[in-house]
C-alpha cells in the first residue's frame, strides 16, 4: 500500500514539475520581451535623435537659402508653387505605399500570431489530457492498494484460523502430541507472516526513500537547467549592449556630419562658390545617411536571428516536455495493467473468503466460543480498512480537483503570454512605422536639394515634411511608452500569479508528506499490535494444552487407582 501511495505521490510530484518547468519558460519568454521591448524604446530614441538632427539641419539649410535666394523670391514664386504640388503629391505617393506595406506586414503578423495561437492550445490541451490521465492513474492506484492490502489481511487471518482449527480437530484425534505439533506450526506461520509483512514495510520505505531521492536529482537537473538558461540570458544581454555601442557609434557619426553641415552653412556666405560646397556637402550627407540605414538593417537582422534562435530553443524545451509526458502516459498504461490483474485476483480471493466463512458457520460450538474474541478483532480492522479505503477516495478526488485548478491555471498564464507576444508584435510595427517616417522624411530631403537650386518653395515644403516627420515621432513615442507601461503590468501580474502557483504547490506538497508519515506510522502501530495479538493467541493455546495435559494426568491418575 505504502508503495502504490509513494507511486501516486511521485506522479503528482512529476506533473507539479512538468507545470513548474512550463511556467519557468513562460518567465523566461516574458524577460526576453520585455528585453525586447526596451531595445526597441532605445533604438526608437535613437531614430527620434537622428531625426532631430535632420530636422535641424533642414531648418539652418533653408535659412541659408532663404538668405542667398531673398532677391530672386518674386520671380520663382511660380516655379515654386508648381515644384510645392509636384512634392505633395510625391509625398502622398510615399505616404499610400508605406501604408500599403504596413497593412500587408499586418496580415502577415496577424497569421503568425493565429497560427501560434493554435500551437499554444494543442499543447495546452495535450498538457490537460496528460494531467487527467495522471490523476486517473492515481486515484486508481490507490484503489488498488487498499484493495490488495485489505486481501492480503483477510487471507492471512483467514490462513491463521483455518490453522488453529486444524490444530483443535488435530489434538482431539492425536492427543497432547498432536497438539504440541499444531501450536508450533501455528507459531512458525505467524512469525513468518510477521516476518513478510516486516520485509514488505522496509521494501515499501526503500522504494520511497529511492523515489525520494530521484526527484531531488530531478530537482538538481531542473536548477542546473535553470542556471544555463540564466548564463545564455546573460549572453544575450552582453550582445545587445554591444549593438547598443554600436548605435552610440553611429550617433557619432551622424553629430559629426552634422557639425560638418554647420561647417558648410557658414561657407555659404559666399554664393557662387558655397552653392558648389553645398551639393557636396549634401551628397556626402545622404551616402552617410545610407550607411547609417544599412548599418541600422543588419542590427535589426541580427536582433531577428536571435529572436529566432531563442524560439528554437523553446520549441525544443516544449519537445522534451512533450516526451516526459508520453513517458507518463506509458508507465499509467502498465499501471492500469496491474491494477486489472489485482482486481482479478480480488474477486477470486473474495470467492474464496466466502466459502471459508460458510465452513466456520459449520464448526462446533467449542471453537465458535474460543474464537469469537478474535472475530470481533477481525470485524473491527475491516470495518477500520473500509473507514480507511473511503478516505483515500476521498483524497483521489481531491487530488483530481486540484489537477484541474493547476489546468485552469496554467491556461491563465498561457492566454497572458500570448497578449505579451500580442504587444510584441505591435511594438514592432510601430517600429517599422518609425523607419518609414524616417525614409519617408529623407526622401522629402532629397527632393528639397533638388528643388533648392530652382527655388525656395521646396525648402519650404522640406520644412513642412520634417515637422509633420517630427508629429508622427511623437505620437510613436507617446505610443511606445503606453505599450512599455502595459508590458510592465502584465509582468507584474505573471510574477504575482507565479508565486502564489509556486506557494499552493509546497503547501500542498508539504501537506502530502505530512499524510504519508501518518500513514507510515499508522500501519507501525497496526503491526504491533498483530504481534501482541499473536503472542497473547500463543499463550492461549498454551493455557489450553496445559489443561488438557492436566486433565489427561487426572484421568490416568484415577484409572492406576481403580485397578
Amino acid at each position: 500500500m505504502q508503495e502504490q501511495l509513494q507511486a501516486a505521490l511521485d506522479a503528482r510530484s512529476q506533473l507539479r514539475e512538468a507545470l513548474a518547468s512550463e511556467q519557468a519558460a513562460a518567465a523566461v519568454r516574458a524577460d526576453e520581451v520585455e528585453r525586447l521591448t526596451e531595445r526597441e524604446a532605445r533604438l526608437s530614441r535613437q531614430v527620434e535623435q537622428l531625426s532631430g538632427d535632420l530636422a535641424r539641419v533642414k531648418q539652418e539649410s533653408t535659412r541659408a537659402l532663404k538668405d542667398q535666394e531673398a532677391a530672386a523670391e518674386a520671380a520663382a514664386q511660380q516655379r515654386a508653387d508648381l515644384a510645392f504640388e509636384c512634392g505633395r503629391q510625391l509625398a502622398d505617393r510615399q505616404a499610400a505605399a508605406t501604408m500599403q506595406a504596413l497593412q500587408g506586414e499586418l496580415q502577415e503578423q496577424a497569421l503568425a500570431l493565429q497560427r501560434e495561437r493554435e500551437l499554444y492550445e494543442r499543447a495546452m490541451a495535450d498538457a490537460k489530457r496528460g494531467a487527467e490521465l495522471a490523476a486517473e492513474k492515481a486515484r486508481r492506484e490507490g484503489e488498488a492498494a487498499l484493495e490488495r492490502m485489505r486481501r492480503e489481511r483477510e487471507s492471512a487471518l483467514e490462513d491463521a484460523r483455518r490453522e488453529g482449527l486444524v490444530a483443535v480437530e488435530e489434538a482431539r484425534r492425536e492427543g497432547a502430541e498432536a497438539l504440541e505439533r499444531a501450536r508450533r506450526e501455528a507459531e512458525t506461520a505467524l512469525e513468518r507472516q510477521v516476518e513478510e509483512d516486516e520485509a514488505r514495510m522496509r521494501a515499501a520505505v526503500s522504494r520511497a526513500t529511492l523515489r525520494l531521492q530521484e526527484v531531488e536529482e530531478q530537482r538538481k537537473e531542473a536548477e542546473a537547467h535553470v542556471v544555463q538558461l540564466s548564463e545564455e540570458l546573460l549572453l544575450s544581454g552582453k550582445l545587445l549592449a554591444a549593438a547598443q555601442e554600436r548605435c552610440e557609434e553611429l550617433s557619432k557619426q551622424v553629430y559629426d556630419t552634422t557639425q560638418e553641415l554647420e561647417a558648410v552653412r557658414q561657407q555659404l556666405s559666399e554664393r557662387e562658390a558655397a552653392a558648389t560646397e553645398s551639393a557636396s556637402a549634401t551628397a556626402e550627407l545622404q551616402a552617410r545617411l545610407c550607411e547609417c540605414r544599412q548599418r541600422l538593417a543588419l542590427q535589426a537582422e541580427q536582433l531577428e536571428e536571435f529572436a529566432r534562435q531563442q524560439e528554437d530553443m523553446r520549441t525544443q524545451e516544449a519537445e522534451a516536455l512533450r516526451s516526459d509526458l508520453r513517458a507518463a502516459t506509458a508507465e499509467r498504461d502498465s499501471l492500469l495493467a496491474q491494477l486489472q490483474e489485482a482486481a482479478s485476483e480480488r474477486n477470486v480471493l473474495h470467492a474464496r473468503c466466502e466459502q471459508l466463512q460458510e465452513r466456520c458457520r459449520g464448526l462446533q460450538a467449542r471453537c465458535e466460543e474460543e474464537l469469537q474474541p478474535e472475530c470481533e478483532a477481525l470485524q473491527g480492522r475491516c470495518g477500520t480498512l473500509q473507514a480507511r479505503c473511503e478516505e483515500l477516495e476521498g483524497r483521489c478526488e481531491e487530488l483530481q480537483a486540484r489537477c484541474e485548478e493547476l489546468e485552469q491555471e496554467g491556461e491563465a498564464l498561457q492566454s497572458q503570454c500570448g497578449s505579451l507576444v500580442r504587444q510584441l508584435k505591435e511594438s514592432q510595427a510601430a517600429l517599422r512605422a518609425l523607419e518609414g517616417e524616417v525614409e519617408a522624411s529623407a526622401e522629402a530631403l532629397e527632393a528639397l536639394k533638388g528643388a533648392r537650386a530652382a527655388t525656395q518653395e521646396a525648402a519650404e515644403e522640406a520644412r513642412v515634411a520634417a515637422e509633420a516627420a517630427r508629429r508622427s515621432v511623437a505620437a510613436a513615442e507617446e505610443k511606445c511608452a503606453a505599450l512599455q507601461q502595459q508590458l510592465a503590468e502584465q509582468q507584474r501580474t505573471h510574477e504575482q500569479e507565479i508565486a502564489l502557483l509556486e506557494s499552493r504547490s509546497q503547501a500542498d506538497l508539504d501537506s502530502a508528506a505530512a499524510r504519508f508519515q501518518a500513514e507510515l506510522s499508522g500501519l507501525t502501530a497496526r503491526l504491533r499490535m498483530l504481534r501482541l495479538k499473536q503472542s497473547r493467541v500463543m499463550a492461549y493455546v498454551d493455557d489450553v494444552f496445559q489443561e488438557e495435559e492436566g486433565g489427561a494426568a487426572e484421568g490416568g491418575g484415577q484409572g492406576g487407582a481403580g485397578q
